[in-house]
């Protein structure tokens, strides 16, 4: 029975070619590496790019969302002020008008 084994000779220009941009630009992940190896006009499959990625150890654990902690506010105070509204008449115009006197107690 035949078993497919590696050949690891062909795997290290590849090698070469990722490890440089990861020590210039450490924060950058996989997508932006392949996008600078496809620039510089390496046309090589991105699994097997990313296979060498993984055996290199570059790959970093992403960071999850930082949550806010959960806030409960207190209930805005509403200021006890009473008002009253009266109406007053205005005479006999004989239009018919309202006046509003707003006066705190």
């Amino acid at each position: 029975m035949y078993f497919y084994q590696l050949d690891t000779r062909r795997d290290e220009p590849v090698n070469h070619a990722l490890t440089e941009p990861a020590e210039r630009y450490p924060r950058y992940g996989f997508k932006k590496l392949i996008q600078l190896l496809r620039r510089q006009g390496n046309t090589w499959n991105h699994k097997r790019v990313h296979r060498i990625y993984c055996l290199l150890k570059l790959n970093f654990r992403r960071k999850g969302k930082q949550r806010l902690p959960v806030h409960n506010p207190a209930p805005l105070a509403t200021p006890q002020a009473k008002m009253l509204l009266s109406n007053g008449s205005t005479g006999h115009t004989g239009q018919k008008s309202w006046i509003f006197t707003c006066s705190e107690h």
